[in-house]
């Protein structure tokens, strides 16, 4: 609901910009690589067989999010459930199945399917528990980090140094953004940055008697919609590595992340959707 204030108006807008922008630069057939698409597209279609109950697996994911399941139970059942389609449509066997699950899927279990394309491979040939080993191992030092940090106490001490002068609610919800986006470009991870600037500001937070669903809404504002802009994040180097296109020249095109930044401070110097007069639920 708090995020709605900030994300719908910023999307709205960007969607207009872009209609209007596809109507003064309309696409040229003949910029367009057909030939590189139609081989991308032929290399998938000889390796897999597609259906349309293929959607089950990301439609387990997506409602288990909006219904806020518990995270493992929906995983496990689309796991599963991509398992089961993988076995009775696709070409392969139950070893190949499990052997993807451990180490991820190769181009190699499909020896049927020859000249692929060099898109083909990059984009099949990943997944696994092992591919998700840097991000556990990247997951348990933020989170030794972070324990560290609230026993000693630092960072609500570094917050109180730093954003001393922030005695107003407006200067609160400022600083909040600052040091959301300055933490996610210093660690380059979202989760450690909601985790340090939103347990540094939860007090102040609650002395002002600003609802924290506020203090919620900042951490997104300045933290995940900056991730695709900081060259050295995640995000951003998914974005890089998948489409091909550097940040330097996509970032002026990505209107929600930009007009966010323009929207969240406004509302924060001028209150509304600040929720001053509703307490919060702890």
């Amino acid at each position: 609901h708090s995020m709605t204030y900030t994300t719908f108006p910023s999307a709205l807008i960007a969607a207009i910009i872009y209609v209007v922008l596809g109507f003064i630069y309309p696409p040229l057939s003949q910029n367009l690589e057909t030939l590189s698409t139609l081989a991308f597209l032929n290399g998938l279609q000889s390796i897999f067989t597609f259906n349309i109950l293929l959607v089950i697996p990301p439609l387990v994911v997506l409602i288990g999010s909006l219904k806020r399941m518990p995270t493992l139970p929906v995983m496990f059942i689309s796991i599963g459930s991509a398992s089961f389609l993988a076995l009775v449509i696709q070409p392969f066997s139950l070893e190949q199945i499990i052997a993807s699950l451990h180490k991820g899927f190769h181009t190699d279990m499909a020896p049927w399917a020859t000249s692929l394309p060099l898109e083909v491979m990059e984009l099949v040939n990943r997944g696994g528990l092992y591919y998700l080993a840097e991000a556990v191992i990247t997951a348990m030092i933020i989170f030794i980090f972070i324990g560290a940090m609230d026993h000693i106490n630092a960072m609500p001490i570094v917050i109180d140094k730093v954003f001393r002068f922030a005695q107003s609610r407006s200067a609160t919800i400022l600083s909040t953004l600052v040091a959301t986006a300055f933490t996610n470009a210093i660690t380059s991870n979202q989760y450690a940055t909601t985790f340090i600037v939103g347990d540094a500001f939860k007090t102040k937070f609650d002395q002002l008697k600003i609802h924290r669903k506020v203090l919620s809404r900042s951490l997104e504002d300045t933290g995940t919609m900056l991730e695709s802009l900081v060259p050295w994040t995640p995000t951003a180097l998914f974005i890089v590595m998948t489409l091909g296109v550097p940040v330097s020249e996509y970032w002026h095109w990505q209107f929600l992340s930009l007009i966010n930044f323009m929207i969240a401070p406004a509302l924060a110097i001028t209150g509304i959707g600040c929720f001053y007069n509703e307490k919060n639920s702890l």
